[in-house]
């Protein structure tokens, strides 16, 4: 014999779940308020409008993600500048001569 049952309520149309054993209501479910249905011209916009919403996200996306670039960069920046101030290593200028900034070493191009 199952242990709990599901009932709608004949007032509101929730869903009710029983447990027997217990003879209680272990769960309630709102019923779905019946609304409007959309018309076809409301779905034809929202369709319309839909790109338009993905490029906006996926250009708010492109901003964050480049924003996180320049963050992270920053942050090894002075990860590297705090590492030689206390003498874990030390920055070095392309020729290999040591150097006070922290400016990445650029690879000459040959």
């Amino acid at each position: 014999m199952p242990r709990d049952i599901t009932l709608r309520c004949p007032c509101c149309q929730a869903e009710l779940v029983i447990d027997l054993e217990a003879a209680r209501i272990v769960q309630h479910r709102a019923a779905r308020p019946a609304g409007e249905k959309p018309s076809l011209e409301n779905l034809a916009e929202r369709a319309k409008e839909k790109p338009r919403l993905q490029d906006e996200l996926f250009g708010s996306a492109l901003i964050g993600e480049r924003s996180r670039g320049d963050s992270l960069e920053d942050a090894f920046r002075r990860a590297r500048r705090e590492a030689s101030q206390r003498g874990d290593f030390e920055l070095e200028t392309k020729d290999g001569e040591p150097s006070s900034t922290d400016e990445p070493v650029k690879e000459s191009e040959e």
